[in-house]
């Protein structure tokens, strides 16, 4: 079995480590494109440039906390490590077993043709226009043509240029494509590295699920002991009691309590008087049921007692 890996395919977690290390130790070859590799080293530039700005926006706070020299130097060996990103994710891939495959030699008039006509996996997007999708999936057909005796999975989770919408389903242009070269019965598709079936394999482990997560104790990191098993309770002392002392009275259930609800009468709230009623500025308001008027005086002497 040769198992193709897409970018989206392609993570750092322990979880993908052990698929890869369990279907490389079945005897299947695990493969990665090399636009994928230069995809791969590409997101890892971005995310060290992106992490170098934010830092040096912050370079002022830094500075008032005597902290320049250090962002410096961080900043320098976050660059350094940066340049050696193609190296680096090229090692992880080998030790892991995955192999880099080179692009199939297509002519550039038959993929210019495909775009075209819009052929999967290319799509009609502004943004995205498939090429690199397209070359990686003749590079899959290639392999497949190359191995006839190997069944080929390709591994992605870009359902827009390779499905029809259900999942791990190809897109009709991408299944008559393949019956066109008699590869429908050895590729298929896989959204992701847990819906490849290894049982094919000879396979002595339980069976690989996406939704499992793996019971591996890392380094550093403290296992719970187990609960300790209760001893067992002898019964028979129990079956000889007689069932009504066992059974407990139960009282019958309390009558729900009515509530009443508290009674308000009804308030109106008259509208304030205008200037022309006579008064500086009143304020009417309902207190207690009552209607009672505020005068707003700007002096004492304004105010009459006599009211």
């Amino acid at each position: 079995m040769l198992i193709v890996l897409d970018t989206s395919a392609v993570t750092r977690n322990a979880r993908f480590e052990a698929f890869v290390r369990r279907a490389v130790g079945q005897g299947a070859r695990v493969l990665v494109p090399r636009l994928v590799l230069l995809e791969l080293i590409h997101r890892c530039e971005q995310e060290s440039a992106a992490m170098i700005e934010a830092l040096t926006i912050r370079s002022r706070m830094y500075d008032r906390l005597g902290l320049r020299d250090d962002l410096t130097r961080f900043v320098e060996a976050a660059r350094s490590k940066a340049e050696g990103y193609a190296e680096a994710v090229a090692g992880e891939l080998d030790a892991l077993g995955i192999g880099i495959v080179e692009p199939v030699d297509s002519s550039h008039v038959d993929i210019v043709g495909r775009a075209l006509r819009c052929a999967r996996p290319y799509l009609d997007k502004r943004r995205h226009d498939g090429y690199s999708d397209t070359l990686n999936w003749l590079t899959v057909l290639n392999l497949a043509d190359r191995n006839p005796t190997d069944e080929v999975v390709w591994v992605s989770a870009n359902s827009r240029a390779f499905g029809s919408g259900e999942p791990s389903a190809w897109h009709d242009e991408i299944w008559a494509e393949l019956r066109d070269r008699g590869l429908e019965s050895r590729v298929r598709w896989a959204v992701d590295f847990a819906d490849v079936d290894l049982a094919d394999l000879n396979s002595t482990e339980a069976e690989f699920s996406r939704h499992d997560e793996l019971d591996v104790p890392l380094s550093g990191t403290s296992v719970v002991p187990a609960a300790p098993i209760a001893d067992p309770v002898d019964t028979s002392e129990e079956q000889s009691t007689p069932v009504d002392k066992k059974v407990a009275s139960v009282l019958p259930p309390s009558p729900p309590v009515q509530v009443e609800r508290p009674r308000v009468a009804p308030q109106r709230i008259l509208p304030a008087d205008s200037a022309s009623a006579g008064k500086r500025r009143g304020l009417r308001r309902i207190i207690g049921g009552r209607k009672r008027t505020v005068t707003v005086v700007e002096e004492l002497d304004d105010l009459d007692l006599g009211q």
